[in-house]
């Protein structure tokens, strides 16, 4: 982790973000996101983080920070969702560059 930064997670965070690694049904990208989190609670660097969930050193910072902001919810929910959603009604959304048909 960077220097200076620390992340608290509770029990009941580490206890959510258990079951959501353990439930066959999660998508993979919310098991990795709580896999990264819970080896930052351990006490892991980034380095090890990196190892073990085969992501960039900006990913794991990035979902850290996540996380440090919006807790679990913000680990579990797709940002661009919301922004598509917001733009439908304009012809194309900037932030995924994908157009909606009018029919």
């Amino acid at each position: 982790m960077r220097e200076g930064i620390s992340i608290e997670v509770s029990a009941a965070d580490c206890e959510r973000l258990a079951a959501v690694v353990a439930d066959r049904n999660s998508p993979q990208k919310h098991v990795w996101r709580a896999r990264i989190v819970l080896a930052t609670a351990e006490g892991c660097g980034t380095a090890e983080i990196m190892r073990r969930a085969g992501v960039s050193k900006p990913c794991v910072w990035r979902w850290q920070e996540r996380f440090m902001r919006e807790g679990v919810a913000g680990l579990l929910r797709e940002k661009w969702l919301a922004c598509c959603a917001r733009r439908r009604e304009s012809p194309a959304c900037r932030h995924c560059h994908r157009r909606w048909s009018s029919g």
